[in-house]
């Protein structure tokens, strides 16, 4: 009985084992696909936010009114990031400031349109459609342009700034 019990336990143990690895594998298989869908999630999220972040931040960053020049771009800066950051600053701290407020500068921008061009969970590039209005001292008709701008914006600690504005 051992002899004949013998081939039959090890053909048994080798069909666990199949079964065993088999198991392991769609286990696996199940935990990559769940890891997939929720990066997928994460990005789908992520573009959302950040087309909406941009049509909030972008005119933020270009617009400004002489009498509260300080906030308006105190607010500005805080909306940006990284190397972008810098480059903004010095350009709004020097010829920006004295000229807006020497010409009593009034400048709203106002995002028309707008359309995702790539995303991942903490970069993004939006296309933005602005119009421009600009009222200076002496003038009683808002001078008014309309551009094209390319926003690139980063995710730092939760929230969307952007690191780059170029028209296009």
């Amino acid at each position: 009985m051992s002899t004949s019990q013998a081939p039959k336990s090890a053909g048994l143990r080798r069909v666990w084992t199949a079964i065993a690895v088999l198991a392991i594998a769609l286990v696996a298989l199940n935990v990559g696909l769940l890891r997939e869908r929720h990066s997928g999630d994460r990005v789908e999220e992520a573009r959302a936010e950040a087309v909406k972040s941009a049509k909030t931040l972008v005119p933020t960053v270009l617009s400004y009114d002489y009498r509260r020049l300080d906030a308006d771009l105190a607010k500005a800066k805080a909306s940006t990031t990284g190397r972008f950051a810098t480059e903004y600053a010095g350009v709004v701290d020097g010829k920006l400031r004295q000229s807006a407020a020497q010409g009593k500068v009034v400048s709203k921008a106002t995002v028309t349109g707008s359309s995702l061009v790539t995303a991942t969970a903490n970069r993004a590039v939006v296309l933005l459609f602005v119009a421009q209005s600009t009222t200076r001292s002496g003038s009683k008709v808002p001078a008014i342009s309309t551009s094209r701008v390319e926003a690139s914006l980063a995710l730092r600690d939760g929230q969307w700034l952007v690191s780059g504005i170029t028209t296009v």
